[in-house]
């Protein structure tokens, strides 16, 4: 890193079960990516992968002049860490709040139901159940603080949550089955990624895009949904990261490697073709005024 640079790591939100959730920013505005669900052991190492990437890699020093990069690896740090504990809890979601009771399933609220824009579609009410949305929007202290976070940094060009698992690029919205007013640039960008993994893992990976709702049924108070609707960034997506299901949240150590560098080629990419900087600038995507046909 040359003295331009900025690398700063902050318990920028502190919970209240027992460990922070740190935002990294990396200098020379704004990408941003995070994993927020504790079983999905690859969001973290891809999140942690490209931030080696955009600190040291030469290669990448052509996008830092134009852009500043914010990670979340962890969204979900006291859920993660439980899921190290045993087998029984590897494949546990949530966070895990204390709703009251002694049955160890019920204990928790899923991160990606709790985020404040039609909240509550397509969530439960259950605290037992894997997709409870919490007693309110931002109930959790993590998506309070990372909100609270978000808006902080000002305007956002592109935002990342990485999921497993489904190989799917999913763009807004979740909560209805209506096409957002910039369809078509996010399908375009959506798309640089996909053609971009395909090519770099020579057709072994290849990503379907679409919205979140028509992909996998409705539900509300995810990341994306709210950092497009509500903060306005115009380029939002979740991407659920490999495989198709034969793993699916047990991807195996052997598939790491391939998937964090097909992942960081896809992500280099997609802010290349944004910014206009970098090897893949010709691949651009359509800009446009952007103006979001929904605000909470």
């Amino acid at each position: 890193m040359t003295e331009s640079d900025e690398l700063t790591t902050t318990p920028r939100t502190t919970l209240q079960h027992s460990l922070p959730s740190l935002v990294t920013k990396l200098s020379y505005k704004n990408t941003d990516y995070l994993g927020i669900h504790a079983r999905e052991w690859i969001s973290p190492a891809v999140t942690t992968y490209l931030m080696h990437q955009v600190a040291t890699n030469p290669n990448w020093r052509n996008l830092l002049d134009s852009t500043e990069w914010y990670f979340v690896p962890v969204a979900n740090p006291d859920g993660y860490q439980y899921t190290f504990t045993s087998s029984r809890a590897r494949l546990w979601r949530k966070n895990r709040r204390d709703n009251g009771g002694i049955i160890t399933r019920c204990k928790g609220v899923d991160l990606n139901r709790n985020w404040n824009l039609k909240w509550g579609v397509g969530a439960s009410s259950n605290p037992c159940s894997e997709i409870y949305k919490g007693i309110e929007a931002f109930s959790e202290p993590e998506t309070y603080g990372l909100q609270r976070v978000m808006k902080s940094i000002g305007d956002i060009d592109l935002f990342i949550t990485f999921h497993s698992f489904g190989q799917t690029v999913l763009y807004p919205w979740g909560w209805t089955n209506e096409a957002p007013s910039n369809v078509k640039q996010l399908k375009s960008l959506a798309k640089i990624f996909s053609n971009t993994v395909r090519e770099q893992s020579g057709g072994r990976i290849d990503y379907e895009v679409g919205g979140s709702g028509p992909l996998y049924g409705l539900a509300s108070g995810a990341t994306d949904d709210w950092a497009y609707g509500i903060l306005g960034v115009p380029f939002s997506y979740t991407i659920e990261l490999p495989d198709k299901g034969n793993y699916a949240f047990l991807l195996p150590e052997s598939e790491i490697s391939n998937t964090v560098t097909d992942t960081a080629e896809g992500v280099y990419c997609m802010v290349s073709s944004l910014s206009g900087k970098g090897r893949c600038s010709r691949r651009r995507a359509r800009r446009m005024n952007f103006n979001p046909h929904f605000r909470a």
